[in-house]
C-alpha cells in the first residue's frame, strides 16, 4: 500500500470516528446554558434569562431551527429576548426566524454580517465542496462538522433574519435578559 492510500484510509477511518461527536444532544454546560450539538452544522447554545431566552447562533435552515427547538423543550422559555450571531456563515443565522417565532427579539451580529456581500457573508466557500454535499453517497462518511450537512436540508437564507444591533471593534460589555455578556464592538441601534 503506498504512503497516499495509506493516509487516505486514514483520513476515512477518522472521519468515520468523529460520527459519535456529531450524535443529537442537548448538553448542560452550567446552570441555566444548554448546547444542542449535533442538530445542524452550527451548534446553538440557549441561556436562560429573567424573563426569557437567548439563543447564541441558530442553526443553518428552519427544519434544523425546529428540531433544535424541539429538543431544548422547556428549557427554552418564550419570549425570546435576544438572538446573537457569533459570526456571519450561514450554518448559524439561517434558523432565526424559527427562534424568534413572534417574539420579536433583538438580533445582535458583527457588523461586517451587514456590510459583506452575500457570496462572502453567507455564501459558499470559494465555490468548493467544504461538507461533501456533491460526494456519491458510497464515498460520503460526514460533513465533518455534522452528520449530513447540505445533503438533507442545505444552509439558505430562509429563516435568516437580519440583524437589530449590531458592533464593530474591540469589545462592549451587555446585560440581556438579567444576563451579562461580554461582546466584540460597540453596539449602533
Amino acid at each position: 500500500m503506498s504512503a497516499t492510500s495509506q493516509n487516505d484510509f486514514a483520513g476515512r477511518e477518522q472521519l468515520r470516528a468523529s460520527s459519535a461527536e456529531f450524535r443529537k444532544e442537548v448538553i448542560e454546560v452550567t446552570a441555566g446554558v444548554f448546547v444542542a450539538v449535533g442538530y445542524s452544522a452550527s451548534n446553538v447554545t440557549l441561556v436562560q434569562g429573567e424573563g426569557g431566552s437567548i439563543i447564541i447562533d441558530t442553526g443553518a435552515n428552519p427544519v434544523d431551527a425546529r428540531a433544535i427547538v424541539e429538543a431544548f423543550g422547556d428549557r427554552m422559555e418564550r419570549p425570546v429576548q435576544a438572538i446573537i450571531y457569533t459570526h456571519n456563515h450561514p450554518d448559524h443565522s439561517g434558523g432565526a426566524e424559527v427562534f424568534a417565532g413572534s417574539d420579536a427579539p433583538e438580533i445582535y451580529s458583527h457588523q461586517i454580517l451587514v456590510d459583506a456581500r452575500p457570496e462572502l457573508g453567507r455564501g459558499p466557500r470559494g465555490g468548493g465542496d467544504a461538507f461533501g454535499v456533491c460526494l456519491p453517497d458510497d464515498l460520503f462518511i460526514n460533513a465533518g462538522t455534522q452528520l449530513e450537512y447540505g445533503r438533507k436540508t442545505p444552509h439558505t437564507r430562509e429563516g435568516f433574519l437580519p440583524p437589530t444591533r449590531t458592533f464593530s471593534g474591540k469589545e462592549e460589555a451587555l446585560e440581556i435578559a438579567g444576563v451579562g455578556t461580554r461582546q466584540p464592538g460597540n453596539l449602533d441601534h
